[in-house]
């Protein structure tokens, strides 16, 4: 009862004057506080696709902050791959053909900006790295999907076999302000031949970046060997080109820098899950169950089915009502390396923030009004990490009938940020499984 008293009290200091309700004036009400409701949540596949690319018809378009590269052995979450899709092209459209003219290709390299920040897993082990051509061309005007699969030649056209991330391994940049930035990367030489290939575009081509786009087509990034992690990349930072050194009869040490996501250039993100034969596999799609797991970049959700009251022929009134799962620690897990994710939203079926989300997010107080994240809580002696949701808004709309009591529990962010939570169940000490509290005024 003081744990009920104590989330009702915390709660209203900070709610918005929507959340909860007020009392009937002049009515005979009843205030009750509650955790015993019926509560029920299920492991599931993600129920939508993500967007990774979104193409603006009067803008440039929309791409994902972090791509990611790797074929990961998760202990407990199963295989996941990711793939990066982009094309590169020259800042500014125009007749760059002119300068080409009699031009012979030096090297072609490949720079990726690693994003460490990023870095989802244990970058211990070696990694190989095959960079594709696509046999069909990108669209600017396409709107691109995180389970979308592109069809690549089958030969690489540059490689890096058994690479360990090097974080001390900088590239050191004086920019004109002669203020030297120091970046991690990762280089890749690409052929001769591709380099003079584009040397070798019209001026139609360089001057129109569709034209651009049909001749280069696009690339495609990819692990070709298992890892424990996935490398983060930044397709967005400002030194993630392609150089293709050249000279010609008359000058010497030239450059062309291709650049990806400058707006009119597309980019994607595929993402695969293969839970077979992993710890999650006997999880999903199994109701109420001892483990529950979510999981980001097109992996694992929980489906939610909260309960109406019965107002015995009078009213109810949701007060506050705070939803609360408890973080569970495996014995084979490893969360320092495969990070838990930092945030959570509730969402309807039809992929929608909940009014507490939306409501939450326009005070500037998200974490003190709605919550989502994680928590360190005593109770009876033990220390455990939990997750608070305040549903007080969505409560009162399904005992009103307004909206279906199912929903879905979500990472904050889905599409570019890798992390995953494995929760308790219903099974174990009771006071550590899913709850839902609940202040409520019953009146006739």
């Amino acid at each position: 009862m003081g744990l009920l008293l104590a989330l009702t009290l915390w709660a209203s200091c900070t709610k918005p004057t929507k959340l909860g309700g007020d009392l009937v004036e002049g009515e005979k009400s009843d205030i009750v506080f509650t955790d015993t409701l019926p509560l029920h949540i299920t492991t599931v596949r993600a129920h939508d696709s993500l967007v990774a690319f979104a193409a603006l018809t009067n803008g440039p378009a929309v791409a994902v902050n972090r791509h990611y590269v790797g074929i990961m052995n998760d202990p407990v979450f199963g295989t996941d791959t990711s793939e990066v899709i982009v094309v590169y092209g020259p800042a500014a459209s125009e007749n760059w053909s002119d300068k080409f003219i009699g031009s012979i290709v030096d090297s072609v390299k490949l720079n990726l900006i690693l994003d460490s920040a990023g870095f989802f897993g244990d970058p211990t082990t070696p990694i190989d790295i095959g960079v594709y051509r696509l046999t069909q061309p990108m669209s600017p005007d396409t709107t691109y999907y995180t389970n979308q699969y592109f069809e690549a030649e089958d030969m690489p056209i540059g490689h890096l076999d058994g690479y360990l991330p090097d974080l001390n391994k900088r590239l050191l940049v004086v920019t004109p302000d002669l203020t030297d930035s120091a970046i991690v990367y990762a280089q890749i030489s690409l052929p001769f031949g591709f380099g003079a290939e584009i040397l070798g575009y019209d001026s139609l081509t360089f001057s129109d970046p569709d034209k651009y786009i049909q001749a280069f087509k696009g690339l495609k990034i990819r692990a070709t060997s298992p890892a424990n992690y996935s490398l983060a990349l930044s397709l967005k930072h400002s030194f993630s080109e392609i150089d293709i050194y050249y000279h010609t009869p008359v000058e010497d040490s030239l450059v062309l820098r291709l650049f990806p996501a400058h707006g009119k250039y597309p980019s994607s993100q595929y993402y695969a899950k293969d839970y077979s034969g992993s710890e999650v596999a006997n999880h999903i799609d199994v109701p109420d169950d001892s483990l529950l797991f979510v999981q980001s970049t097109d992996g694992l959700e929980l489906k939610l089915e909260l309960p109406k009251l019965d107002p015995d022929g009078g009213f109810v009134i949701i007060n506050k009502a705070i939803l609360e799962l408890t973080c569970e620690n495996l014995p084979m897990d490893d969360t320092v390396h495969f990070k838990v994710i930092p945030q959570f939203y509730l969402k309807d079926t039809a992929d929608v923030e909940i009014a507490d989300v939306r409501e939450a997010i326009g005070t500037g107080l998200l974490q003190e009004v709605f919550g989502g994240y994680p928590v360190r809580v005593t109770r009876n002696g033990e220390t455990r990490t939990v997750v608070r949701l305040n549903i007080s808004h969505v409560m009162q709309d399904i005992q009103s009938g307004h909206v279906s009591g199912t929903l879905i529990l979500q990472p904050a962010d889905r599409v570019s940020r890798k992390g995953r939570t494995v929760f308790r169940g219903f099974s174990g000490d009771p006071v550590w499984q899913p709850k839902l509290y609940l202040s409520v005024t019953y009146g006739n």
